[in-house]
């Protein structure tokens, strides 16, 4: 089990804030299929979306996912393309997947 927390891109959080009480039915239909498409399975996971504070006010997503540690290449790549990819140089700040999942935001 591996804690995460996933920045979503301007235009999926744009396309979840219209969707309003469903944003994040929304939100887990992305990343179920595409960890389908990437793994290959299904994973069990749940997450709850926060919207920062401040003026820009962005939402993201803290959660766990079940995978094995050879999957995390794998399970990164799901989760980015779910989320709606950044820019090249950005990248490396929308996911943070992390092996302690009683620590952190999660709790």
């Amino acid at each position: 089990m591996y804690s995460f927390c996933l920045n979503l891109s301007k235009d999926v959080e744009a396309s979840a804030r219209e969707r309003k009480a469903s944003a994040k039915s929304y939100l887990y239909g992305r990343i179920v299929y595409r960890l389908r498409t990437v793994l290959g399975r299904d994973a069990s996971l749940w997450f709850a979306l926060e919207e920062t504070e401040g003026s820009e006010r962005r939402l993201h997503l803290h959660g766990e996912i079940a995978c094995e540690a050879t999957e995390l290449r794998k399970m990164r790549s799901a989760l980015r393309l779910a989320g709606g990819e950044w820019e090249r140089r950005a990248k490396a700040f929308q996911v943070r997947l992390e092996t302690r999942p009683d620590a952190g935001a999660v709790t």
